[in-house]
């Protein structure tokens, strides 16, 4: 019969389990080492994987980096309706307020956003370009259109550097050098 995805890893849950931990794996090797200096067969080794299984669910390295990158913006939840829903009932300010903090949040328990954004930053290129599109985008867009409400009730004003410390302090997280 026909293999199932996941190769040697067995059942299809077992090849996502695979998967996943690849990807997260990857993302911490490439925001720890760059692109360069991470390497499939450290990733395999990290993950407990075989490096030929990298290589069944991912066509390169190029193309490993970016499912990474692509998983971790899923994980983010920046762009899911979760999030809308989350600040629905909420007032344009009140909503800054939790977009802020939760951006605070998101540079506390993943260090390696900085780290990847300050390798990719770097070099710049498609890859940064990429990172920026998939992951720094969607946040800040989530983040100006609450700002935008807020000053369009007349709101923002009042609570300004009560938001903008926050909002300061990932932003020197997400850029400075690690």
């Amino acid at each position: 019969g026909k293999r199932k995805k996941g190769g040697a890893a067995g059942s299809s849950v077992e090849g996502q389990d695979a998967r996943d931990r690849i990807l997260s794996v990857a993302l911490r090797e490439f925001a720890a080492k760059g692109f360069a200096g991470a390497t499939t067969s450290g990733i395999a080794r990290a993950a407990g994987v075989t490096q030929p299984l990298i290589h069944y669910y991912f066509s390169s390295k190029d193309a490993l980096w970016t499912a990474a990158v692509d998983f971790f913006g899923r994980r983010l939840g920046w762009s899911d309706a979760g999030l809308a829903e989350e600040l629905r009932d909420l007032d344009s300010l009140s909503q800054l307020k939790v977009l802020a903090r939760r951006l605070v949040h998101l540079a506390c328990r993943h260090p390696e956003l900085a780290r990847l954004v300050h390798q990719e930053g770097t070099h710049g290129g498609p890859r940064f370009a990429y990172m920026v599109d998939r992951l720094l985008r969607p946040m800040l867009g989530v983040l100006e259109a609450a700002a935008s409400r807020a000053q369009r009730d007349g709101r923002s004003e009042e609570h300004t550097s009560e938001l903008q410390s926050p909002c300061n302090l990932v932003c020197r997280l997400l850029l400075e050098k690690k």
